[in-house]
């Protein structure tokens, strides 16, 4: 059954694999730890790199920990893979951004 429901959504997209991926993810945002975010994020990048998950969960592991230009790079590549996240990232991207040194904000622009 998984197996023929997965084949209809071809080019390796899987609805189950998404749906573990953004459990577990969410589960280890909750228990802060962001390390194993960024792990996972990262595979789920490499698996998937044009899908918005992946670089939605390592841009919030990155700002959870205030790391502001990696949490934006991670953000802005989000919304090359997906325009439709722009209303739910702008406030994410605006306090990171505000957050960093004057130099890097200039840099960012």
């Amino acid at each position: 059954m998984i197996v023929e429901y997965e084949r209809v959504f071809g080019n390796g997209f899987s609805v189950f694999a998404l749906e573990r991926f953004y459990k577990k993810a969410n589960k280890l945002i909750t228990e802060e730890k962001y390390g194993e975010v960024r792990k996972l994020a990262e595979e789920r990048i490499s698996e998937k790199p044009d899908g918005p998950y992946g670089y939605w969960f390592l841009g919030l592991s990155y700002f959870k920990t205030k790391k502001w230009s990696d949490a934006i790079g991670s953000f802005e590549k989000l919304l090359v893979a997906d325009p439709g996240w722009k209303e739910k990232i702008e406030p994410y991207l605006d306090r990171a951004k505000s957050n960093l040194p004057k130099q890097d904000t200039e840099k960012s622009e």
